[in-house]
């Protein structure tokens, strides 16, 4: 089992994670011998996306008492992702700020250097969704962050009683990408639909012969094309969106038909899809918290709920009345709850203002100790 996972991970690997080595090299250099400017917070988001916590973050922290900087996979102003520079702030700047364990230079390179001690940077982790499965890699001694916020209560718990994590590590921020949503979706009827990912899908890397069997194509192909929802769309003027995570991107075109509008996941503004849509379809996917925040309803269609949690354990629990497990039970509740809203907690302040403060605490410490 073990070889089978390596060998999997293997096939991960691409050539620029090969040229990262250098690039580490020459910048490890610089940290040592270069008096280069150096900004206080760094934040990145997976693969440099500017469409999410971190960019929220970064938006919100910008000419406030901190120097930071923004890493981004496009060609602009910002840091370059994977570049020189990426590794040089990485290294020595005060606090990473990371959306995914992996928001880093090169993040199968940083996961050996880090295991072997070679380098320990600094890493505040605000998550990018909510705590689904058990997730041992995030153990305290294995990643060592210096702070984690979270949304809910359970996560607190897990964090704290399962993975080791001191309390004083662990803030309640909510995610910074709330405090861009605003309900918007008066006037019109529109359900966004955004299935999550499937591990052996994405890391076989499957063709789309192969993808075209499983389950997962097969369950959302056939609700899509159904007569029921196309029926209930189509005399209830109900607009449909339809995209999926991001791993997913290059089967996205299978799912195309005449009654629905896809969406490259890479084009997607969240933001605007959240804000204007009345009604969330998934299966897993944590946005549903966005929907959520805006008293908005959700339906999961988990027609593979044991394969899909399979071994793991649920940490995150769904509300059964809202779960179901065929096309028919999806479609005949679609209109009990698309023009609905429910009554949310809302944070007392912006998620963006608490993740800061938490921010400058770690921060304002780190800097204590080092007058000390």
């Amino acid at each position: 089992m073990r070889t089978q996972k390596a060998m999997t991970k293997m096939k991960l690997i691409k050539p620029s994670d090969f040229l990262a080595v250098f690039k580490f090299l020459i910048a490890k250099v610089l940290v040592v011998f270069s008096s280069k400017r150096t900004h206080n917070i760094v934040v990145c988001e997976l693969n440099g996306k500017k469409n999410g916590n971190g960019w929220s973050f970064f938006s919100y922290a910008q000419g406030k008492e901190y120097d930071v900087a923004y890493v981004s996979s496009e060609d602009d102003n910002h840091i370059k992702f994977g570049s020189i520079e990426h590794w040089y702030q990485y290294l020595k700047c005060d606090m990473n700020v990371v959306t995914h364990k992996g928001a880093s230079p090169c993040f199968p390179l940083v996961s050996v250097l880090r295991k072997l001690r070679l380098i320990d940077p600094n890493i505040m982790y605000i998550q990018h969704g909510l705590l689904l499965n058990e997730l041992p890699h995030l153990k305290y001694q294995l990643t060592r962050f210096k702070a984690l916020t979270f949304t809910k209560d359970y996560e607190l718990r897990y964090f704290r009683d399962k993975l080791d994590y001191p309390e004083s590590t662990l803030h309640k921020t909510g995610m910074c990408r709330f405090d861009r949503l605003h309900d918007i979706s008066e006037g019109g009827r529109k359900i966004f639909i955004f299935p999550t990912y499937r591990h052996e899908i994405y890391f076989r890397k499957m063709n789309e012969s192969s993808f075209k069997t499983t389950e997962f194509f097969n369950s959302w192909h056939s609700f899509l094309n159904s007569a029921g929802f196309v029926e209930l769309i189509e005399s209830n003027e109900i607009e449909v969106l339809f995209s999926v995570h991001p791993n997913l991107a290059g089967f996205l075109h299978l799912f195309e038909n005449n009654y629905i509008k896809t969406i490259d996941p890479a084009q997607v503004n969240f933001d605007e899809v959240i804000s204007t849509s009345s009604l969330l379809l998934t299966d897993y996917s944590s946005i549903f918290c966005d929907f959520d925040y805006l008293g908005k309803y959700s339906l999961f269609f988990q027609f593979d709920s044991e394969t899909f949690f399979g071994n793991r354990n649920n940490i995150r629990k769904y509300d059964d009345e809202f779960v179901f497990s065929s096309s028919g039970e999806v479609t005949n509740s679609i209109m009990k709850y698309i023009d609905e809203r429910k009554d949310t907690s809302i944070l007392e302040q912006s998620s963006c203002y608490l993740t800061y403060e938490a921010l400058r605490k770690i921060v304002g410490d780190q800097f204590n100790e080092k007058k000390i």
